[in-house]
């Protein structure tokens, strides 16, 4: 590598130490703060695994790629929330407002979907059920 890049690929301490903890960016959630979340969110995988999101105002966060299976997310307003290729598995979204949110390619599988406010859902694409299964989904 000349050194340019290789300058580039070498992640400074300073920046390594401004990359929000996991606790950190579900505070960043829980408390609605999106435009910040959406701001300081790293590239790539984010594991959100099984947080408490109950009623959070999560309304545009973009949440793409982030691995809330198991999370809490009941009464959540995630109107126009960007969860494309999302892990939702075993998530609890029950009395979800869920205008516009679009799932596609999400994983769905085991999330708990009703009593929502579900307008122009999207979920083109997405996980629903174990292709294994013998039954119907």
């Amino acid at each position: 590598l000349n050194g340019f890049l290789k300058e580039s690929l070498v992640m400074s301490s300073e920046e390594a130490a401004a990359i929000p903890t996991k606790e950190e960016l579900i505070a960043l959630l829980r408390s609605g703060r999106v435009t910040e979340f959406n701001r300081v969110r790293p590239k790539g995988v984010i594991d959100l695994i099984g947080a408490k999101l109950h009623k959070a105002n999560l309304r545009e966060a973009h949440l793409y790629k982030v691995n809330l299976s198991g999370a809490d997310l009941s009464g959540a307003d995630l109107c126009y929330a960007y969860l494309r290729e999302a892990d939702l598995r075993e998530a609890d979204l029950i009395g979800a407002i869920l205008h516009w949110t679009n799932f596609f390619k999400a994983n769905l599988i085991g999330a708990k979907i009703m009593q929502g406010d579900l307008y122009e859902l999207l979920v083109q694409g997405a996980i629903m059920c174990e292709s294994h299964r013998k039954k119907p989904c």
